[in-house]
């Protein structure tokens, strides 16, 4: 999954939620944290 490659923007939260239906146990934090060291604006900027 790549986030330039969304056609839906989505929230750190439902990335988060995505990714623990895939058995990836992250926190919406983690993926906020990740996404900002990343330079990747929120899903309101995109």
């Amino acid at each position: 999954m790549f986030l330039d490659a969304e056609k839906t923007k989505l929230s750190d939260r439902d990335i988060a939620l995505l990714l623990n239906k895939k058995g990836y146990s992250l926190a919406r934090r983690t993926i906020s944290k990740y996404r900002l060291k990343l330079n990747i604006p929120s899903s309101r900027k995109r």
